[in-house]
């Protein structure tokens, strides 16, 4: 049995077939980068909310603590019917505040979510170059194909989820950087900032039409 399979793996594929198998590594492909800008740009939203909660925790926690020694006195100037009662009330306020944004900052893992889509986009960048070799290779064996099916699969239901409106963004964003490659690709001489431009422009023009 496990040599038949063997035999089945390492079958070398040939004629109409290698065009088949061909589309199928482009279309997996083709997937994966659209999935792979999701989890990169999702990683880079999770990490830069960690970074705001935890810097504005981190300057709070710092004043409160400035107060918590402070005379209340050296605030008449700008509050001059500050009371000393209103004044610990208020730093209690505050403190209470940098408590709920530390809880909100544990709850919400957003640390732990960015290294999960980076991790799954880094898994998909290996996937999409091992679909290139096979595209490029003139002949493919049957198990390299099956290994490429396989693995894509393991990487979607083992990666985090996308929610449907991240995954659309994503995929214009997607779509936008391939268009921008292609045109640059025809036009060398210009720049990415002119190739937005013009591609911009024609798809004003096709509007108007």
């Amino acid at each position: 049995m496990r040599n038949t399979r063997n035999s089945y793996l390492n079958k070398k594929i040939s004629g109409e077939g290698m065009n088949d198998y061909k589309n199928e590594l482009k279309k997996i492909k083709s997937k994966a980068e659209k999935s792979r800008q999701a989890h990169f740009d999702l990683a880079e939203k999770k990490s830069l909310l960690r970074d705001i909660l935890h810097y504005i925790t981190l300057i709070l926690s710092s004043f409160v603590a400035i107060l918590t020694f402070a005379d209340y006195q050296r605030f008449l100037p700008i509050i001059p019917n500050l009371t000393q009662d209103n004044f610990v009330l208020g730093v209690g306020f505050l403190a209470s505040f940098v408590f709920l944004l530390t809880v909100t900052e544990e709850f919400k893992r957003w640390g732990e979510e960015a290294q999960q889509h980076l991790y799954t986009g880094k898994q998909l960048t290996s996937l999409i170059r091992d679909c290139d070799s096979l595209i490029k290779n003139e002949s493919l064996l049957e198990g390299a194909v099956t290994n490429i099916r396989e693995k894509y699969i393991l990487i979607n239901e083992l990666s985090p989820p996308i929610p449907d409106k991240e995954f659309l963004k994503a995929k214009q964003r997607y779509l936008n950087k391939r268009a921008i490659s292609e045109y640059l690709d025809e036009h060398p001489h210009l720049t990415v900032g002119e190739a937005k431009k013009r591609i911009l422009k024609g798809r004003g023009d096709k509007e108007d039409e």
